[in-house]
């Protein structure tokens, strides 16, 4: 008897692939790049052979347990409370999404460009300018467009834990692997400077509502995308143009159908939009997409981005650095 091509199909992972040796071993690598010159990464490093196989243990005999995170805060380009998980644990992380990400990935639709592999914010400008044409070549140059564009209000500190799991087991039936994934998801501690540990301060996380995503976690970009997965199906099945409308009355019909009175973001995923309405702009117009400035003839232009002073110095000094040689 053949399944039916959009059968979804739950998959039993190996759970020992993820903590074998040479698996954490790739996933160290993946870990310190870019980061070698760190002081945890250096420690971590001096007794690799010894770190890695005391990983391997805990993974093993399910005694893993995340290490204190770093909280500090980012301002630029505008404030975000940012959680730094430890080295070690994103050793764990690595290997962890590098086994599962796949088996999300195919579920994804073409237009989810975040923390994708050969996708991003280029892929995604070129993906809308093609809209754009296409849009103008079918309407005819002299239609009006109209584009929904909207946002979800604070994000992160709102994703709910058992929504997100219900997601996660539609995929995944291995229960050592979703153990893994329920331990870095809920078990969460903060180290201050003083060296206490605390609880996590609640506009990241919230264990008593069980919501909250880290941002610095890289298992939270994937999980993102898993959890705006149904939304995106939604939208795109919805709307198969990609967010355009040839008519003003459609658009307007169509964006508040989208994201308020059928409140799909309040029932199933608990989240809201930053705005009571949806935004719909003219197509014709300036569109801010993906850094980019859209325009309704396809041409694409740079966003202009506000450098601090502070990085400003820091360019100067390196600058400085090359033309002197030292």
């Amino acid at each position: 008897m053949r399944l039916p091509l959009r059968c979804v199909f739950k998959v039993d992972m190996h759970y020992k692939d993820i903590f074998s040796f040479n698996h954490l071993l790739n996933s160290y690598n993946r870990a310190r790049r870019d980061n070698r010159e760190k002081h945890s990464v250096c420690r971590f490093d001096f007794f690799l052979e010894n770190n890695l196989l005391k990983l391997k243990y805990e993974l093993q005999f399910n005694s893993y347990y995340p290490f204190p995170y770093t909280c500090f805060i980012v301002t630029d380009p505008k404030k975000r409370n940012i959680a730094a998980p430890h080295f070690r644990d994103r050793v764990v992380q690595h290997a962890l999404v590098s086994a599962i990400e796949p088996l999300f990935d195919k579920s994804f639709i073409k237009d989810a460009y975040a923390c994708r592999s050969k996708k991003g914010t280029h892929y995604g400008a070129r993906r809308m300018k093609k809209f754009l044409t296409s849009a103008r070549c079918i309407y005819g140059k002299n239609t009006p467009l109209y584009i929904l564009q909207c946002d979800i209000k604070k994000f992160f500190p709102f994703v709910s834990w058992d929504i997100l799991l219900t997601l996660i087991k539609k995929k995944i039936i291995c229960k050592k692997t979703l153990s893994l994934i329920e331990t870095i998801l809920t078990k969460h501690r903060v180290a201050n400077k003083t060296g206490s540990i605390n609880s996590f301060p609640p506009e990241i996380v919230s264990t008593t509502e069980r919501k909250g995503l880290p941002i610095g976690n890289l298992t939270s970009q994937l999980f993102a995308n898993v959890y705006l997965n149904p939304l995106d199906h939604f939208v795109k099945e919805k709307n198969p143009d990609g967010g355009s409308w040839k008519k003003s009355e459609r658009a307007k019909k169509q964006g508040g159908y989208t994201l308020r009175d059928h409140n799909f973001l309040f029932r199933s995923l608990q989240a809201s939009n930053t705005k009571d309405e949806a935004k719909v702009t003219a197509g014709n117009a300036k569109v801010n997409y993906a850094g980019y400035h859209q325009y309704g003839k396809g041409d694409m232009k740079r966003k202009f981005m506000w450098i601090s002073k502070g990085i400003r110095e820091n360019i100067t000094k390196i600058l400085g650095k090359f033309f002197i040689g030292n």
